[in-house]
């Protein structure tokens, strides 16, 4: 009797172990939530490899550019690694910030007159200055399907 019990809770395990198995490989369901869009940016003319850089996605004036606590993504990534993927993204209007934070503060260093004192580059934008500051309406670019952005460093 016991022999038949114990090879029952065998048969038991196994199935439910087999079950499981097929459970974490199988697909996800028609219908399942889409994970969003993935946006993936390319920083170019990166003259230093100190520091970090912090890539900034915003979709709204009101935080472009340095207010990184309510930008919608924000990722922190070397210079030598200047290519990062953004997931979940929401089809949309928004606009990137990169910041080579070269001294690891997490904030846009500024001079005296507000000018910034390390690298940014802002979407859509191929030169800054004072003629040119950075405009979150120039900076919006239409996100409707995965893409890709390269975004330019400038020191000023």
């Amino acid at each position: 009797m016991k022999f038949k019990t114990m090879f029952a809770l065998a048969i038991g395990v196994s199935a439910i172990s087999t079950n499981w198995a097929m459970t974490v490989s199988a697909q996800p369901p028609t219908g399942a939530a889409k994970t969003g869009l993935e946006l993936t940016v390319e920083v170019t003319d990166i003259k230093h490899r100190d520091g970090q850089l912090i890539i900034a996605v915003y979709d709204r004036k009101e935080a472009f550019p340095n207010k990184f606590k309510k930008a919608v993504s924000l990722v922190k990534t070397s210079p030598n690694k200047p290519k990062v993927t953004i997931n979940k993204l929401k089809p949309g209007n928004y606009a990137v910030v990169v910041i080579h934070d070269r001294n690891k503060n997490n904030e846009i260093d500024k001079s005296f007159v507000g000018m910034p004192k390390e690298p940014i580059g802002v979407s859509n934008f191929k030169t800054i200055g004072m003629t040119n500051p950075p405009n979150f309406q120039k900076a919006l670019f239409s996100l409707k399907k995965s893409s890709r952005l390269k975004v330019k460093l400038i020191s000023l």
